[in-house]
């Protein structure tokens, strides 16, 4: 799962590209969670699946990692919010 073309992971603080990568992580896990429960209770061909697992990439992506990219906060707060671990800011960088 990756940014959209022209989108940055942040790097407005020591923590933020962390944060960026364990919320990307994150975002990739309940995708293929999502993925695997569909497999379960549906017979979709590979081809529409791999469509689904396509529309599911992009619709984690827009709507968290770029807003999440874009944001020039305190990636602590994010990392709340989210539930994740809040990542170590090293004073000056």
């Amino acid at each position: 799962m990756s940014l959209p073309a022209g989108t940055e992971a942040p790097v407005t603080s020591a923590g933020g590209r962390g944060l960026f990568t364990a919320v990307q992580r994150h975002a990739s896990l309940l995708v293929a969670e999502e993925l695997r429960r569909l497999d379960r209770r549906t017979d979709l061909t590979s081809m529409e699946r791999a469509e689904v697992a396509a529309a599911l990439r992009r619709l984690a992506s827009r709507l968290v990692l770029t807003p999440l990219a874009a944001w020039d906060g305190d990636p602590r707060v994010a990392a709340e919010l989210l539930g994740l671990p809040a990542p170590r800011l090293i004073e000056g960088a």
